[in-house]
């Protein structure tokens, strides 16, 4: 299992953007000093998950999956699973997901870091509580042409969308200021 060594510094050099960032960040902190296992699941509680915000070669559409669990158009991500290397759980889980393999950071840090709220929910027949994802975004880049593949495990369509008509797609109430910030900030790297 890796550190939290990585976590840790990207957390400490972050610019929060807006109040949500600054509060989240206050409390990632906070969670660092008092929680264990925050890189596995076993932390029945809260964990680091890593997510992806990722640009089509022209760099005006933004990656979107129709995810099973929660019935809505969403960004690609998982759970670090003892990884400490969050960037590269996100480029995993983009992978695995959508099947895009030519990926490229556009930043070397995250894009964004917030605090999710996971409802109650079934996954492979077995109950998962509600918990908290601590989540650490990344802004990616799919540098080629490639054919989208569904992952019918996680979800049941795999769509370029623009990135206004991302935030409209989901069904998800509070994820729509996550990704409308997520915009207003791809939009200042690029």
């Amino acid at each position: 299992m890796n550190s939290l060594k990585k976590i840790k510094e990207w957390l400490n050099t972050f610019t929060p953007f807006n109040e949500q960032e600054q509060v989240d960040c206050q409390r990632i902190r906070q969670f660092l000093e008092e929680e264990p296992n925050l890189l596995l699941r076993d932390n029945v509680k809260m964990h680091f998950t890593a997510s992806a915000w990722v640009l089509n070669p022209s760099k005006n559409k933004v990656l979107m999956l129709y995810h099973n669990i929660y019935q809505s158009w969403s960004w690609s991500g998982g759970h670090a699973d003892g990884e400490g290397d969050l960037l590269s759980v996100a480029m995993k889980e983009v992978k695995e997901e959508s099947g895009l393999l030519s990926l490229k950071p556009l930043l070397d840090m995250p894009l964004s870091i917030e605090i999710l709220g996971v409802q109650p929910h079934y996954k492979k027949q077995k109950y998962v509580s509600a918990h908290l994802h601590l989540n650490y975004t990344f802004l990616l880049h799919n540098t080629r042409e490639e054919k989208l593949k569904i992952c019918p495990e996680e979800n049941s369509k795999v769509s370029w969308l623009s990135p206004d008509e991302a935030v409209r797609s989901s069904t998800e109430a509070w994820m729509k200021p996550i990704y409308e910030k997520l915009n207003q900030k791809m939009r200042e790297y690029l």
